[in-house]
Parts: C-alpha cells; structure tokens; sequence
C-alpha cells in the first residue's frame, strides 16, 4: 500500500477549513440553545399567567388544567430536542392556599 502525503499548504489549508467548520458549528449550537431558552422563556411566561387568570378567577381550574398541561407539554418537547437545562423551576402548583378544586 502507498502512503499519501499532504504538502504543508494543503494541511494548513485543510486545518482552516476544519476550524472554520468548527466554529459555525459552535456558532450554530450557540444559537439554537439561545431559541430553545427563549421559548422556554415563553412557555413559563404562559404558564404564569395563566396562573395569575386562574387566581383571579377568570379561568376556571378545568381550563388552566387542560392549557396548563398543552404547555408542559411543549416545554418537555423544547426540552428533549434541545436538552438545554431550564434556568428556573417549573410551576406545576396551583397556588399557596387556593385548592384547585375549589
């Protein structure tokens, strides 16, 4: 078997190309977690306000229920293709002393 030999421009030229390569990469990465947290900004937005609706007795518990869960829903989605860690907690609790049955 021959051996194949690179000139010292042609490694040069393709450690570039394999850098430049890298960092679109990173840049295209670095981007995609920006919108998956931006959405997920979104999503915990959503889900406080409606918490706030329901508080103040605009939204009847079978609805904050039913939309509270369509956007659990989305965030588990954001999550799993994006596995970018949420920066704060998700609200799953109805309130402090309000039941969501009452």
């Amino acid at each position: 078997m021959g051996s194949v030999r690179f000139t010292d421009d042609q490694v040069a030229t393709f450690g570039t190309r394999a850098r430049d390569d890298l960092r679109r990469s990173a840049e295209s990465g670095s981007r995609l977690i920006t919108d998956q947290r931006r959405r997920l900004a979104e999503f915990e937005r959503h889900q406080q306000k409606l918490l706030d609706a329901y508080m103040a007795d605009a939204l009847p518990v079978e609805v904050l229920k039913d939309r509270q869960g369509s956007v659990a829903t989305e965030i588990t989605e954001v999550n799993a293709s994006s596995r970018v860690p949420r920066p704060t907690a998700m609200r799953s609790s109805l309130g402090s002393s309000r039941s969501p049955t009452s």
